[in-house]
């Protein structure tokens, strides 16, 4: 077939030039693609005839055309072939699509003749229908394009095919573009009846609408009238085909209504101009909880919101609001910005949670193109979080200072994040928010915690028995609100999803070095608070001296070094750590733990290695009296909870009863009573080793080796 002329078989639909479909033009159109379907069959039919024939008769004389032809087909190519393969599935392709037009067509028509069936023949329904069956038809030869006129362009056969399935398939889709237009006037005729009907945006009108909207089933739809089947129709349709168009019918009353307020009228004068934009938030507070709901099931949040913006930003235009804001005073300026971060969080409770990352705001459309807004913004925020943790900083005094500067400062930390939150479309302003408001406040916060932590050193050094108590607290109230901070800085904002959480990836990571900051910090203080009270123990109590005369008690039993009696100050100063107050929670406990341990860390080290000194050799007498003192000191540093001196107590329970393992050590190792023993000697015998190892396991010095067990036999004495 050439290209131009149309193939005998081509079915061409009679133009229409306007939408009027009825059954008697359905029957034409359906017998004429019926004819010209017959018609293709039988010429289908003849070819594979005339192929058997010329098979049949292979042996048979014939003309030298014919035999040209046969020793063609007997020896084409396999190129020839795949084009021939090619064009028999386009000429498919192009049979299946006109059946499933007709059929799409003659259930329509079907449809809107039965008599069982309430819809009418020209409803929105019916519309609504064809249209549907037709978007069917086409998304299933969605993929037959990508193949359509891949053969060579030579293959006349071949190119026909892909013609005429163009061809179709273009009709259909004109046809549905066609339907679809007439659809949206249909519905957005039918809507506006509704709204006008029941005075939307209203509490009836939501109540109506949201009744219409939840009708899922046909018996729903078929049991009230016409009005409300095409109700239903026209909002499920215009969401499916058309949703930026639905949003905007269901914003256009609005519209209206704030532009007659708002401009047509006179209800703002003109000497109250700076008061439009807090009594058009004010009044849009009041509508939209009776149309949030509908946009809210109809999934068009983000382009209703988007038009709603767009009229307030008219009306501040229209109403010569930025030019009287150029010269406002700090507190209108205040209010304003304000009232836009009023708005912005009431909206963004009104949407889905899966498109808020999506919707627009207002600080995006008013602050972040204002220069002048946005940085007198930025420096408001900065200037009252600094004032905010001075002014409670200094305010009061001890404990209670560290604390509410510490509220101040989450509250701050909280507030700042959520007015980061409005930051959408604008990066750079949202940098900018950050990097002057946020690290701000937070550098400005850990410098009044070193501030403090400084102060804290001085008094703990100047500090008596009878106020180590009180300086002690603030040292654990003011490392437990630096690790709260830490903590605060880290929490990951549950309200956005992975989207905009990527694209605050860079923000998030300077928030985890900050974060990072305050726990080093923390530890640094934990640190000093140790050294401190260790500084305290040996400076300004007895026990230095105990520490001096300790090797003196061990070799020369009692009457030589310092009691337990005599340590009443080391007793007192540690009892204030130790103590566990009433109103300690797990945070405080865990971090005077933290500090303790250090200290017991020091303690144990300094008596242990008078202990195992070797060239000391010690007596009974005086291990039983230096144990007493160590385990005197342990209970005090102790208190109700254990602490980490376990091989300080293995050892002193060792001395103190060394006596009871003398006999069964020699007589495990086979030494006398007067001999030494080696331990390297000891060492080189395995099965030994691993005896005396279990015997020590098993009388509960699990925190002594072989090595210090040695060592204490051979240097005890009676």
């Amino acid at each position: 077939m050439s290209s131009s002329s149309p193939s005998p078989f081509h079915h061409q639909l009679t133009p229409i030039e306007s939408f009027s479909v009825s059954s008697d033009w359905l029957s034409r159109e359906l017998s004429r693609a019926q004819s010209s379907l017959e018609q293709v069959q039988t010429a289908l039919a003849q070819r594979r005839g005339r192929h058997y024939s010329q098979d049949d008769h292979q042996g048979d004389n014939a003309d030298d055309s014919s035999h040209h032809d046969r020793n063609d087909d007997a020896f084409s190519s396999p190129r020839d072939r795949i084009l021939k393969l090619q064009s028999l599935s386009n000429q498919i392709d192009c049979l299946s699509i006109a059946a499933g037009y007709i059929d799409a067509l003659k259930k329509s028509s079907n449809d809107s003749s039965s008599s069982s069936d309430p819809i009418a023949p020209y409803s929105l329904q019916h519309l609504v229908n064809l249209e549907s069956e037709l978007g069917i038809l086409l998304q299933s030869y969605n993929g037959s394009e990508d193949h359509i006129g891949a053969a060579d362009a030579d293959a006349d056969a071949s190119s026909c095919s892909s013609r005429e399935f163009q061809y179709i398939q273009e009709e259909i889709r004109k046809r549905q573009n066609h339907i679809q237009r007439h659809i949206r006037a249909r519905a957005v005729l039918t809507l506006r009846k509704v709204f006008q009907k029941f005075a939307y945006p209203s509490s009836n009108a939501m109540e109506y609408i949201l009744s219409q909207m939840n009708r899922t089933t046909k018996s729903d739809q078929h049991d009230n009238d016409d009005e409300s089947s095409d109700v239903h129709a026209s909002f499920q349709t215009l969401k499916r085909i058309d949703v930026q168009l639905l949003a905007k019918e269901l914003a256009r009353p609005l519209v209206q209504r704030v532009q007659h307020h708002f401009l047509k009228s006179e209800t703002v004068p003109k000497d109250k101009i700076l008061k439009v934009p807090h009594l058009l938030f004010a009044y849009l507070r009041q509508v939209l909880p009776y149309m949030a709901p509908i946009v809210m099931e109809l999934e068009c949040e983000v382009y209703f919101y988007r038009m709603v913006h767009d009229v307030i930003q008219h009306v501040m235009f229209q109403r010569g609001f930025y030019e009287k804001i150029s010269g406002a005073n700090i507190v209108t300026l205040t209010n304003l910005i304000q009232d836009i971060l009023k708005y912005d969080d009431y909206t963004s409770k009104l949407v889905r949670r899966e498109c808020w990352a999506d919707m627009p705001t207002l600080v995006d459309r008013l602050i972040c193109h204002n220069s002048k807004l946005l940085d007198g913004w930025i420096r408001m925020e900065r200037t009252f979080a600094i004032s905010a943790l001075d002014r409670t900083a200094c305010k009061k005094d001890g404990c209670d200072a560290i604390v509410s500067t510490a509220e101040v400062f989450y509250s701050l930390v909280h507030s700042h994040r959520c007015k980061m939150s409005f930051f959408k479309q604008v990066p750079k302003c949202k940098i900018q928010f950050f990097q002057q408001v946020i690290l701000g406040s937070c550098m400005h916060y850990l410098n009044l915690l070193h501030r403090r932590a400084t102060a804290l050193r001085s008094a703990m050094d100047k500090s008596t028995i009878y106020d180590l108590s009180v300086n002690s607290a603030q040292w654990i109230i003011l490392i437990q609100c630096t690790e709260q901070a830490a903590e605060t800085l880290q929490e990951q904002d549950d309200g956005i999803d992975e989207n905009e959480r990527s694209g605050n990836k860079n923000i998030q990571q300077q928030l985890f070095s900050l974060s990072e900051s305050f726990q080093k910090f923390s530890v640094a203080m934990v640190e000093e608070c140790a050294q401190r009270l260790v500084d305290l123990l040996m400076e300004r109590s007895t026990f230095s001296s105990f520490l001096m005369t300790a090797g003196h008690l061990l070799s020369h039993g009692s009457g030589g070094g310092v009691s337990f009696d005599g340590m009443e100050d080391v007793c007192m100063i540690l009892s204030v750590w130790s103590d566990d107050a009433a109103d300690d929670s797990e945070e405080r406990l865990a971090i005077k733990d933290g500090i303790l341990e250090k200290v017991c860390r020091f303690i144990q080290e300094q008596l242990l290695e008078i202990v195992f000194d070797e060239s000391l050799f010690m007596v009974a007498d005086g291990c039983k009296n230096f144990s007493e003192v160590v385990f005197g000191l342990l209970r005090v540093l102790n208190g109700r909870r254990q602490r980490d001196c376990g091989k300080l107590d293995n050892v002193c329970a060792f001395m103190s009863q060394v006596e009871k393992f003398r006999e069964p050590l020699y007589v495990l190792l086979g030494k006398e009573s007067h001999q030494e023993l080696d331990y390297l000697e000891l060492e080189e015998d395995g099965t030994l080793y691993s005896e005396l190892e279990n015997m020590l396991q098993g009388k509960g010095f699990s925190c002594m080796n072989v090595e210090d067990a040695i060592s204490l036999v051979n240097r005890i004495r009676k």
